[in-house]
């Protein structure tokens, strides 16, 4: 990788940098938006299953206080 001595403040950086830092910004950016996809689909499936009445949720096998912990954890035991 070339070097350049421009200035002392730029001293033995690499003259490609902006394109690591495009790269760095991508990724930052794709997991931002990874993560925001993920708590979308969380609140998604948070609501769906709090509309279901107790019986439901009963038939399924989850109580309605573990709403919130099996979507966010997901299902201990659970060989899907």
């Amino acid at each position: 990788m070339s070097r350049t001595t421009h200035s002392s403040t730029e001293a033995w950086l690499p003259r490609d940098r902006s394109a690591s830092l495009s790269q760095q910004m991508a990724r930052m950016f794709a997991g931002v938006t990874a993560f925001i996809a993920e708590r979308r689909r969380r609140s998604i499936a948070v609501a769906e299953l709090e509309r279901l009445d107790d019986r439901m949720l009963q038939d399924i096998g989850i109580a309605r206080a573990e709403i919130q912990s099996i979507t966010r954890d997901g299902r201990r035991g659970y060989q899907g």
